[in-house]
């Protein structure tokens, strides 16, 4: 560690530092950055405070909310041997991520980035489809683009959510969405199993591919998911990319359909130049199958005629699922510890909210 070089670069006027590592060193005095820089000031004549913490672990993302939450520290009490990006409430070494920094993230300007989520189910093409979409956006427009695709170790018939961001400034964002402008539920069977919508910014888009019949949504869509709706001012298309498939012989693939349907609805690039470029793609990928699959894939492209706009004004609150499922055991399960286990850990964990768990949450072993 070259502390000469790395003290001459701080500016003279340094008070407080804050040291990230990401790892924990046990038994240490400190992890291995911050017992550094700690020395290296300690050496100088710089008059600086220094404070170290831990980020990343157990593949935690870092985002901006968490380095506010560093910022704040800094400027606050100045927690020292801090976690962040973990909910520690047994030994108090966590920095909070109040909703006040998420929303003050939020409200930051982020040089007219669009964000776009994508829950697709594992082998329908949602991830193949993304990537080309992006592919599409990035070399037929000036703008830059980034994709993200998390999927489960067994990815065919488990969820694959993919991040797409768009702008006309260079994306530097090294992690996962937390707000969308536009949502795309590939499958309809989510909606009641994850809360899909909370990533959803006010005034956002959603896609939802579905074989019911606007009248028949009112009774099939839970109660919460179309309040979220209604709260966030939300536009609703739906479209059955599966009768279309099936119509189209594609089986199970809906990805080409799904991706015009984007297209269509979100506006992120003029809608005849995304035809003409997916219809290229379909040319390009399906060309060696024959004639008959291009011509099929080609009919998809032009499916987007499907899509339905359903007003907010017809959902109706009254009716409707309920929301998640009950306890385990359907009954008192205070002094169940299959049950505890099944409703404090398995419960959070597949509904896609495990990372939210606190310390406390787990056993000792």
């Amino acid at each position: 560690f070259n502390s000469s070089a790395f003290i001459s670069a701080l500016p003279k006027t340094t008070k407080r530092i804050a040291v990230l590592d990401r790892t924990k060193e046990s038994g240490a005095v400190g992890e291995p950055l911050f017992v550094d820089v700690s020395t290296a000031v300690y050496n100088s004549t710089l008059n600086a405070k220094v404070v170290g913490g831990r980020y990343g672990l157990g593949s935690k993302e870092f985002t901006p909310s968490c380095a506010l939450s560093v910022f704040e520290n800094l400027s606050g009490e100045m927690k020292n041997n801090f976690t962040v990006g973990i909910e520690d409430d047994l030994t108090k070494t966590s920095l909070s991520l109040t909703s006040e920094l998420i929303e003050k993230y939020e409200n930051l300007n982020k040089n007219d980035v669009q964000e776009m989520m994508f829950f697709g189910l594992g082998s329908d093409g949602t991830v193949g489809a993304n990537k080309n979409s992006i592919k599409i956006i990035g070399e037929a427009t000036e703008n830059f683009v980034q994709g993200y695709f998390e999927y489960d170790s067994k990815k065919s018939g488990s969820l694959t959510v993919s991040h797409l961001r768009i702008s006309k400034n260079p994306i530097l964002m090294p992690y996962e969405i937390e707000k969308a402008n536009f949502i795309a539920i590939h499958n309809f069977s989510f909606i009641s199993k994850f809360d899909i919508l909370k990533h959803l910014k006010q005034n956002g888009t959603v896609l939802l591919n579905t074989i019911l019949e606007p009248e028949e949504l009112n009774e099939k869509l839970p109660i919460f998911f179309k309040e979220d709706l209604i709260k966030k001012n939300a536009i609703l298309y739906i479209i059955n990319a599966q009768k279309i498939a099936s119509e189209l012989g594609l089986g199970n693939k809906i990805n080409i359909i799904m991706q015009s349907a984007f297209f269509k609805t979100s506006n992120v690039v003029e809608f005849g130049l995304a035809k003409e470029k997916m219809i290229e793609a379909v040319r390009k990928t399906y060309g060696r199958k024959g004639e008959k699959v291009v011509l099929a894939n080609e009919k998809a492209v032009n499916s987007f005629t499907e899509i339905k706009e359903i007003p907010l004004s017809l959902l109706n609150l009254e009716v409707g699922r309920e929301t998640f499922e009950a306890d385990s055991c359907g009954g008192n399960c205070s002094n169940c510890k299959e049950c505890a286990f099944a409703n404090n850990i398995m419960k959070p964990i597949s509904k896609r909210e495990g990372n939210t768990l606190p310390v406390s949450a787990f056993t000792a072993d």
